[in-house]
């Protein structure tokens, strides 16, 4: 089920009208036209002319809203990339192809005009930027933060599937003595995981991390 999934209201304001709705594509291009319905998993989408309908499945959608500035569905990746994002620093690029560095970035997407707000290095001025106007979002490093998290929750995952091994009934939990030793035997070998995971996970995440998000397509590019 989608994190953020904004149901329309009634149908009957996706019929072809004077409002368009675009469609923004998952590596920056989009579609302009009417989107005639929803379900689930797709969406029934007409041409600006009318001349076809298509289904569209939500999985390769970024985000929807309307030329009113009306907000109709944001995916599970553009929500969680902002989520991990917030409080950190980078650099926005706009469709214009301007570039903005940020030191911090709050949220403020809403269902109409949705926009993200930031604060520019050395400044307490809070800046606003609408969502439709960001081509791109790349946060710094301080972004490995959660790989040391999950290198450490891998670890310690780890280190239980190894200690739990040593049980073959649930009863050998009540014998005190095993479970001391068990715990003994064990720890040596927990402290060499932890730090191996971490510093994996970390060493992974400055290579390959998920840092950068196109989430509109650029002027030029349309």
């Amino acid at each position: 089920m989608k994190n953020w999934l904004i149901i329309f209201i009634t149908f009957s304001s996706l019929n072809a009208t004077s409002v368009q709705h675009e469609v923004v594509f998952k590596g920056g291009i989009s579609k302009f036209g009417y989107v005639t319905g929803m379900t689930a998993d797709s969406i029934q989408f007409t041409s600006w002319s009318g001349a076809f309908e298509e289904s569209i499945t939500l999985d390769s959608i970024m985000y929807i809203h309307n030329t009113k500035g009306k907000l109709f569905y944001v995916s599970d990746e553009l929500w969680s990339f902002i989520a991990r994002s917030l409080g950190r620093g980078g650099v926005i690029t706009t469709t214009k192809g301007e570039i903005i560095p940020f030191s911090f970035l709050a949220e403020e997407i809403f269902m109409y005009n949705p926009k993200l707000v930031y604060y520019t290095p050395g400044s307490q001025n809070r800046q606003k930027i609408p969502l439709t106007e960001i081509h791109k979002i790349e946060i710094d490093y301080s972004l490995s933060e959660y790989a040391a998290k999950k290198g450490f929750y891998l670890g310690s995952g780890i280190s239980l599937l190894l200690y739990l091994s040593k049980f073959r009934a649930l009863n050998q939990f009540y014998n005190f003595d095993k479970v001391y030793n068990e715990f003994n035997n064990v720890y040596p070998s927990s402290i060499v995981v932890f730090p191996l995971t971490t510093l994996g996970w970390v060493i992974y995440d400055f290579f390959r991390g998920d840092r950068e998000l196109v989430i509109s397509p650029r002027i030029d590019n349309k």
